[in-house]
């Protein structure tokens, strides 16, 4: 779409869709000027996957340091 037609159409926003206020200040039935249903209780659940992410990486680094560290320990006294 070029941009002259996007503009055009943008321009025409409401002859082709429609007039739509939301603020309550028509006659438009398809807006609702006062706020009847709480919005946050059409929220997606949070899923708490970071607990999870923070307890492998404990682990890992345990793990890590578990094995790592001997390891680095002999490096170290095999040069002097």
């Amino acid at each position: 779409m070029h941009y002259n037609e996007l503009r055009g159409l943008y321009r025409n926003k409401n002859m082709i869709l429609g007039y739509n206020s939301a603020d309550g200040t028509t006659t438009d039935n398809t807006t609702d000027p006062v706020i009847t249903r709480n919005p946050n209780d059409y929220l997606l659940p949070k899923i708490n996957g970071f607990s999870l992410l923070n307890t492998m990486s404990i682990i890992i680094a345990a793990l890590a340091i578990i094995i790592l560290l001997p390891l680095a320990i002999k490096t170290v006294k095999s040069y002097t």
